[in-house]
Parts: C-alpha cells; structure tokens; sequence
C-alpha cells in the first residue's frame, strides 16, 4: 500500500525539485539513473557499481543519487530493491533526518539544510557543501511552484498578465445609435392617433 505522505502535492514538488537537482529528472527512467546517466534495473537492490566521469567517481544510483552506505542506512542497513516508491520514501526520510518537513514548502533556509545531503543543493551562500556544481535557489524555486501546480503566498510569485474581461454579451442592437424601442399602443391610443391624422377634434 502506498505511503500515503507521497500523496502530498508538496512532497511531490520537494521531489520533483531533488531529481532536477540531481540531474536525473529528463531521463527516460530517472529512478534508474546512475551517476553518468548510466542505466541499471531499479528493480532489484542497489548494485554499488562505480562509475566515473570528469575527474569524478561515484557509486551514486537513482533518481536521487543514493550511494550504496545511504541506501542501506535508510532501510536499516537492509538492501531493498530501488523501486520508484521506496526511492521516493527514501528520499523523504532523508529530508526528515535533516531536520526538513516536506509537506512545507521549499525555502532557502529548508534547502541549506539539505545541501550536506545533496551535493547540488545551494547552502544560504548559494554554493555545494562540497564544491560541486550546484543549482541556484530560484531555478529550485520555479521547479518546485511548476511542480506544485500553483503559487501560494509562500512560495515565489509568478506574474501572470490579468486577462482582459470578457465582452459583455450583445444585445442584438446598434450600441453606436440612440437606443429605440417601439413603444407598445393601446387600442384607445391608436385611435385617438389616427383621429389626430385626420384632423378630427374630440
């Protein structure tokens, strides 16, 4: 049965934002995603292979890069398999021990937080806690408020252009010309108007 926390729009903007981070959110299967892009079967437990690139080494597999010690440690010291819904948990619990709520919204202070988990996460300098390439805090922020679906007050403001009202709805008549309504008669009225046209006093 699902966990129902993952239900949470801001649980899921929080992990939308971590595998955008981490780089593995355009990939095909980002849940199995190693460090290089390198492809392995999420389905079975954490394989702990190395791969390397750029001066780099890693053992990093998932969706949110998970190193083989973390995985374990997560589900203690148990080797689960890296399905989509025990990586999301697990990334969750992470946040959790970092002292992060992420049924919250995303701030900057939540994200310095994380920045000794996920080397891409800013610390309030705005850098990696490990010297690593790191996203900007409002490039984080626009994942996490296009995830979430909408902006409340607090998170960033997008400015959206006020549509303009609708037109109101015709009348069927020239609005440009004098409005004239004929002007319903009564019987005596009309005869009293036709004697006039004849020129007959009453």
């Amino acid at each position: 049965m699902p966990n129902p926390v993952l239900g949470n729009a801001n649980v899921q903007a929080w992990l939308a934002v971590l595998r955008h981070a981490e780089g593995t959110a355009n990939r095909k299967n980002p849940y199995g995603t190693a460090f290089t892009g390198a492809q392995f079967n999420n389905n079975r437990p954490h394989p702990g292979t190395v791969y390397r690139s750029s001066g780099y080494a890693s053992a990093a597999h998932g969706a949110y890069q998970f190193m083989p010690d973390t995985w374990k440690g997560v589900w203690g010291g148990r080797n689960l398999p890296m399905t989509q819904a025990n990586q999301d948990l697990a990334a969750v619990k992470l946040m959790q021990a970092r002292g992060v709520d992420p049924t919250k919204p995303l701030t900057r202070e939540a994200l310095a937080k994380l920045a000794p988990e996920w080397a891409s996460l800013p610390t309030l300098a705005g850098k990696s806690a490990y010297g690593q390439p790191v996203k900007a805090f409002n490039e984080l922020m626009k994942v996490f408020n296009n995830t979430y679906g909408r902006a409340p007050s607090t998170q960033l403001s997008i400015n959206r252009p006020t549509p303009p009202p609708p037109p109101a709805p015709s009348s069927g008549l020239d609005q440009s010309s004098p409005l004239s309504i004929p002007t319903r008669l009564s019987p005596a009225d009309l005869i009293n108007s036709a004697v006039k046209g004849l020129g007959i006093s009453l």
